[in-house]
């Protein structure tokens, strides 16, 4: 039976695997091990680790930015931080603070 992966799958299961055993424990076969797929399908979506980082840096950053009517689902490991997305009524000066608070809880 063939699997539905999607990038954004890959990713989520990342910040997972990133969340609970940390960056040194994130490799691309743990990540299929925990998608339950063959490790060439992750080099389908993605080349190499460096650019599963970066996909996850752009997710991290787009999620932060999302309105809060946006679909775009926080993975689990940066939900549990609780942020609070921008809200169309808040100063864009007081979203930006938002975002820079919730990314140095979630980086330290």
């Amino acid at each position: 039976m063939r699997k539905n992966i999607t990038r954004e799958k890959i990713i989520i299961n990342a910040f997972n695997i990133l969340q609970q055993d940390g960056l040194d424990a994130l490799s691309m076969r743990k990540l299929a091990q925990s998608l339950d797929i063959q490790v060439s399908v992750l080099y389908y979506h993605l080349k190499n680790k460096d650019e599963l980082i970066a996909a996850m840096h752009d997710y991290f950053l787009r999620a932060l930015a999302k309105p809060t009517d946006s679909n775009m689902p926080l993975p689990p490991a940066i939900a549990i931080y609780e942020y609070k997305p921008i809200i169309p009524t808040l100063r864009w000066q007081d979203g930006v603070s938002n975002m820079i608070h919730f990314a140095r809880k979630v980086y330290l």
